[in-house]
């Protein structure tokens, strides 16, 4: 199978971009099957107002779909020169999400009284490792006629 082939020959280049899948689903799965997720802890205040747990799921696992198509495309279809560029995208989105979520447990931990373990995780680990990716992917981008 040609994507099979594809995704394996590149998956030592890209293994940060597939691991980033995981925490994108099972976060996204957890905010929308464990029902007042958000009301367990304060530290979950200042995301709770900028848009409902639920939303939140949603967007993650979409997120995490565009990612997975992202990189199953990547490399298996010689012809589609713009993987690099959805990857990039997919990475920029990540950013956006793990910043934002980084942000509102900062912004709880210093008005709500939240914690910041999730501070150190999301704006120390996973933030900075799709800075990582879409440097990765934007190096990839090839220029017209090459």
């Amino acid at each position: 199978m040609i994507t099979l082939r594809g995704i394996q020959a590149h998956y030592p280049y890209r293994k940060n971009e597939w691991r980033m899948v995981i925490p994108a689903t099972l976060l996204g799965a957890a905010l929308l099957f464990q029902d007042g997720m958000f009301e367990t802890s304060r530290s979950f205040s200042a995301l709770a107002q900028t848009m409902p747990q639920e939303a939140w799921g949603v967007a993650l696992l979409v997120y995490a779909f565009v990612r997975l198509v992202a990189l199953t495309v990547n490399g298996s279809f010689e012809r589609f020169r713009y993987s690099p560029h959805m990857r990039v995208f997919a990475s920029v989105v990540g950013m956006v999400f793990w910043g934002w979520f980084g942000w509102g447990f900062l912004s709880a931990a210093i008005y709500a009284g939240g914690a910041l373990s999730a501070v150190i995780v999301y704006l120390t680990i996973v933030f900075p490792i799709e800075i990582e990716n879409a440097l990765n992917a934007l190096a990839d981008i090839k220029p017209r006629g090459a």
